[in-house]
């Protein structure tokens, strides 16, 4: 491949001037499908939609001067094209084309939306229509602009791959292969029981399985439903959709080479979301060194339970291991840059974790690379069509306000709160008191009975914290249990009615410093291995239970032929 390339360095301005132009191109023609949306009253559609075509205007006006610099000073075009193999860049090719037929079904739906609001009435539904054919033109030339970016994601996180096969000895791939033919053996049997794995809404623990299936995989700009998605979480998950949507192509084309297994989709879903767990513990294993994580991992609740159950949360927590492990292990500025924004960008409260972003020593040093990764940030959300997140943020801030935090915050005390986060705690290995309810499968007594496990692990964790405060590979996991689960959940009380749900987006530094915790508290090995196989022991039968009752629960409400609503 960069044989090819090197010869075609003489026709290096006019492909750095159509890059440039596809790439700009892409940015409004997203922004203009973002552009377009119901308004909505709260969760209800007023019937009215809003136009905000000056949005996409200075979305392009922003980030043309941003091709340019890339092209002129980074040569990115020649230096991406000439780092892929041939596989990796009709990969990238194919999945940039699959993008770009998405971009013009999704134009094509706002169109008349758009021309509505100019007052304009012609009739658009000829496909012959001029208006079909200049948004064909204009996708055409966006595709360019996505299969270099493509191709530049499939490289970075290819040699990522590769190097971290590299570095796994025989106990890290048994461990993958392992569990991996466990969690497909698991999803198999749940998928093949129940539909509600993937097609249901706050059926089992306030979980949006059809939301993610249905809503994050598959769709690639909100559109209509724009309005309606900021107000209810868009903003803190602002880049899902576009991180989500590559794998939403791979599993499409395999599903339908599989087109005769039952809702084969979801289950490859549940696979991919499998993969990324298994993945995040051996990199949490490499940076820790301590091989019982393994066995904790498999056999921890989020782990179990996210591995059948449709959720967006083991995506999240991919990009944020991704982001540790090459901060503290692998070094690579250019991949903990990207994983950063990724993890941002599915959960915009991970981003708190780009304090440690960078390589100066000195304060002032390292806040000039997290700036750097800040306008990184706000740059790709612009160029992907989401200039609104930064024009209408005050808005959106109030929406959120009104429909996310003082619902989930209002009305706790102190004790509420605490007695909620030692569920947490405890969520990170096992699951926690639940019940059957008239309308779903839930948890009880979060908030009015404190849980004397979780109170045990929080007590070996923050033991553990103090042990390993001057071992900088760990302080990431130790900034997380206490910024991200004490401050956002016990001092604040952000989802206290809710908490174990977040259970995955913390087991990942729960579960490394309470195995930490125990080896620095029982020195002899025999009765320290014995203390983890009981425990081990506890976890298993205690999620096998779990999965029993909820099982039995899911096949008498949403049985294979029976339609959640």
């Amino acid at each position: 491949m960069k044989n090819y390339i090197d010869t075609q360095r003489g026709y290096k301005n006019i492909i750095d001037v159509l890059f440039t132009v596809s790439g700009v191109v892409f940015t409004f023609i997203m922004t203009l499908n973002y552009a377009v949306y119901i308004v909505y009253d709260g969760y209800t559609a007023t019937g009215d939609y809003k136009v905000q075509f000056p949005y996409a205007v200075i979305a392009a006006i922003i980030i043309l001067p941003v091709y340019f610099y890339l092209c002129k000073y980074r040569d990115f075009v020649f230096r991406t094209l000439e780092a892929a193999s041939v596989y990796s860049f009709f990969f990238s090719a194919f999945v940039g084309i699959f993008i770009s037929l998405q971009l013009i079904r999704d134009t094509e739906r706002n169109l008349s939306h758009i021309l509505w609001a100019f007052h304009y009435s012609g009739d658009i539904s000829s496909h012959d229509s001029i208006w079909s054919v200049g948004v064909w033109c204009a996708c055409v030339l966006a595709a360019l602009s996505i299969v270099v970016f493509v191709n530049y994601v499939v490289n970075l996180f290819l040699s990522w791959f590769l190097a971290l096969f590299n570095r796994m000895d025989k106990y890290d791939k048994i461990y993958f292969s392992v569990t991996l033919f466990l969690s497909i053996s698991l999803i198999c049997f749940f998928h093949s029981k129940t539909t509600a794995v993937w097609n249901s809404l706050d059926l089992v623990y306030e979980t949006d399985a059809i939301f993610i299936y249905d809503h994050y995989y598959s769709v690639f700009s909100f559109g209509l439903d724009f309005d309606w998605d900021i107000g209810c979480g868009g903003i803190r998950h602002p880049l899902a959709t576009m991180i989500t949507y590559p794998i939403y192509v791979v599993v499409s084309v395999v599903a339908n080479l599989l087109f005769w297994i039952p809702n084969v989709q979801a289950l490859l879903y549940a696979v991919v979301h499998s993969v990324l767990m298994i993945l995040s513990a051996i990199m949490i294993c490499k940076i820790v060194r301590n091989r019982w994580i393994y066995l904790f991992s498999a056999l921890s609740f989020p782990f179990i339970f996210y591995s059948f159950f449709i959720e967006k949360y083991p995506i999240i927590v991919f990009f944020v291991v991704l982001y540790v492990y090459s901060t503290v292990k692998e070094k690579n500025e250019e991949l903990q840059k990207y994983s950063l924004v990724a993890a941002g960008g599915m959960m915009i409260t991970f981003a708190l974790l780009g304090i440690f972003y960078g390589k100066g020593k000195r304060f002032r040093e390292r806040l000039l690379e997290y700036n750097n990764a800040v306008m990184l940030f706000l740059l790709t959300m612009i160029g992907t069509g989401r200039i609104h997140y930064l024009l209408d943020i005050y808005r959106l801030l109030h929406q959120n306000s009104i429909m996310f935090i003082e619902d989930v915050t209002s009305g706790f005390t102190i004790e509420d709160k605490f007695c909620g986060f030692t569920n947490l705690m405890a969520s990170c290995l096992i699951p926690v008191a639940y019940e059957e309810t008239e309308w779903s499968f839930y948890w009880q007594h979060l908030t009015d009975r404190m849980n004397l496990f979780g109170l045990a692990v929080l007590f070996i964790v923050v033991y553990s914290c103090g042990r390993y405060i001057k071992n900088k590979k760990m302080i990431p996991f130790m900034f997380w249990i206490f910024v991200g689960g004490i401050c956002q959940f016990f001092i604040i009380g952000c989802g206290t009615n809710a908490e174990p749900l977040f259970s995955l987006c913390f087991s990942w530094a729960v579960i490394p410093m309470l195995v930490l915790g125990i080896d620095q508290l029982v020195k002899k090995v025999k009765l320290r291995n014995a203390i983890y196989i009981g425990l081990l022991t506890v976890m298993f039968y205690m999620n096998y239970v779990h999965c029993q009752d909820l099982l039995a629960y899911l096949m008498r409400e949403a049985p294979i032929g029976k339609k959640f609503s």
